[in-house]
């Protein structure tokens, strides 16, 4: 069955620069909503850097304390909770306690037939046993690669085969 978007609500910060504004640019050329995008006056808009290393593989360089770190709960939030079909995010942006704590209530708040997906997206050291099982808890689809999956087998403490560990990740969800 495919999944129709009724609409597509970011939930992000920027900052006060050239980057920020830029975003809130092509967002309201592409007529999408940005009520959900902060300003922050303190720190930068976050930036991303991408190589290709010998084997192929991605290497990200996320860059810290950046405006989308510091996004706290709002009543506005916990409104877009209740009325949401679907949410996604990851480990990378539950690096900082106050977005951790963000998303995690925001997830918590959902319904419980809502989609609730944790793309696991392994960065750099924006990650930990904690917050990845507390993740596993709130939602009912897990999305990683097999590196992520080996990295997980690891950290969880998980044995058998790559069929086996998955059993055991989607009982945890």
């Amino acid at each position: 069955m495919p999944i129709i978007l009724k609409s597509l609500v970011k939930v992000s910060c920027v900052g006060n620069d050239e980057f920020g504004r830029e975003i809130i640019t092509r967002l309201e050329d592409m007529d999408m909503t940005y009520e959900f995008i902060s300003v922050d006056n303190t720190h930068p808009t976050g930036e991303v850097s991408a190589s290709i290393n010998k084997e192929g593989n991605p290497l990200y360089r996320i860059q810290e304390e950046v405006a989308w770190d510091h996004i706290p709960e709002k009543p506005l939030l916990r409104e877009l909770a209740f009325r949401s079909d679907a949410v996604c995010f990851g480990t990378v942006a539950q690096r900082s306690p106050v977005y951790r704590m963000t998303i995690q209530k925001f997830v918590g708040l959902m319904r419980h037939d809502s989609l609730r997906v944790f793309d696991v997206n392994l960065r750099q050291h924006f990650y930990s046993r904690e917050v990845i099982e507390t993740s596993l808890g709130l939602v009912n689809v897990l999305k990683l690669n097999v590196n992520e999956l080996l990295v997980l087998k690891e950290l969880l403490g998980l044995r058998g085969d790559e069929r086996t560990i998955l059993n055991e990740l989607s009982r945890r969800l």
